[in-house]
C-alpha cells in the first residue's frame, strides 16, 4: 500500500521493467550482419576518426551513422571509439528525479557535466510491429497514463510503455540540450540520444519529441523554453495561442542521417486519451539510417 500511496503522490517514477537492449517480439527476427558484409573504415591512429574519444566524420563509418564492426575496424577493437552502443559507453552521472512541476513528472538530470557530441543512453523497448502497436494503443493502454513509442525501421517501432531504460523519462524541449540519432549496429537499428552541447551539472536532459500530428491535433508544450513553440505536433511558425483540435494521433520524429522522406500512414482512429502533460506517444516518422 505504501508503495502505492508514493507512486500516486510522486515519490516514485511510474513502474516499469527494467531491461539493458530492445528486446524483440518473438515475430520479428533481430536483424544481423554477416561478416563478409561488415563496414569498414580506414581510419589510422593519431588520425581524425574513430580513434577519437567523440568519433567523428573523418571516418567513413561515423559519417553514415555506422558502428564499426568488432574484429573489422583496422585500428582494432582496443583502439576503436565507434561501438559505443555495443559497449553502452554512455555518459556517466546520469539521474532519474521528479522535476517538480506540475503535470510534467519525472525526468532526467546531469549530476555532472557532459560533453557536446557525448552517447548519453539508448532509447530501448519492446520492438514490435506497427500494427501491434496500433492494437497495444487501442486494446492494451486505454488504462496507462503515458505512452513510449518510437518508430524504429522496417515498420517496427519501440515500444518502451513496459520494458524499457531511464531514456524514457527524457522531456520535451523546444530549446533542448540532446538529440536522438539513429545508428546501424551490426546491421541492427538502435536509437543513441546525443548532447548537442555541454550540458551543466543539474541540468535536465532534453530532447526535440518533433512531433509530427494527422488531423492537426495538437498538445500543448510545457517545456518552459524562451523559444517554446506552446503546442507539440505544431511548427516553430505555429501561433502558440492557437487553441488545440481534439483527439491526438501523436508522432515523434528521430533525425536520421539523411533526409526524411513523406510520413507514414497515421494510426487507427481510435486513440488513447491524454493524460498529463508528456507526450503520451512519440512514432517517429523518419527513417533508419
Amino acid at each position: 500500500k505504501r508503495k502505492k500511496s508514493e507512486e500516486a503522490a510522486g515519490a516514485r517514477p511510474p513502474p516499469y521493467e527494467h531491461i539493458w537492449r530492445n528486446r524483440y517480439a518473438d515475430d520479428i527476427a533481430r536483424p544481423t550482419l554477416a561478416d563478409d558484409d561488415a563496414p569498414t573504415c580506414s581510419c589510422a591512429v593519431g588520425k581524425p576518426g574513430c580513434a577519437s574519444k567523440k568519433p567523428d566524420s573523418h571516418c567513413a563509418n561515423v559519417a553514415t551513422c555506422v558502428e564499426c564492426t568488432p574484429g573489422h575496424c583496422p585500428l582494432g577493437d582496443d583502439k576503436c571509439c565507434n561501438m559505443r552502443l555495443q559497449r553502452r559507453q554512455y555518459a556517466q552521472g546520469l539521474r532519474l528525479k521528479d522535476t517538480k512541476l506540475p503535470d510534467k513528472g519525472w525526468g532526467v538530470y546531469a549530476s555532472r557535466a557532459v560533453e557536446a557530441g557525448m552517447l548519453l543512453t539508448e532509447y530501448v523497448g519492446e520492438v514490435v510491429s506497427e500494427r501491434c502497436a496500433a492494437h497495444r494503443l487501442r486494446d492494451e493502454y486505454q488504462s496507462e497514463a503515458h505512452h513510449y513509442i518510437m518508430s524504429l525501421a522496417d515498420g517496427c517501432v519501440v515500444d518502451a510503455t513496459r520494458a524499457a531504460n531511464t531514456a524514457r523519462f527524457i522531456n520535451h524541449s523546444c530549446d533542448p540540450n540532446a538529440e536522438t540519432q539513429k545508428w546501424n549496429v551490426g546491421g541492427e537499428t538502435r536509437i543513441g540520444i546525443f548532447a548537442l552541447r555541454e550540458i551543466l551539472p543539474g541540468e535536465e536532459v532534453t530532447y526535440d519529441y518533433r512531433m509530427q500530428s494527422f488531423g492537426g491535433w495538437q498538445q500543448m508544450c510545457r517545456c518552459g523554453a524562451r523559444n517554446c513553440r506552446g503546442w507539440l505536433g505544431a511548427s516553430a511558425a505555429s501561433s502558440s495561442s492557437a487553441p488545440p483540435p481534439p483527439p491526438p494521433r501523436g508522432l515523434a520524429s528521430t533525425p536520421p542521417c539523411t533526409p526524411p522522406p513523406p510520413p507514414p500512414p497515421p494510426l487507427p482512429d481510435s486513440a488513447p486519451k491524454v493524460r498529463g502533460g508528456r507526450t503520451v506517444h512519440k512514432l517517429d516518422a523518419a527513417p533508419n539510417v
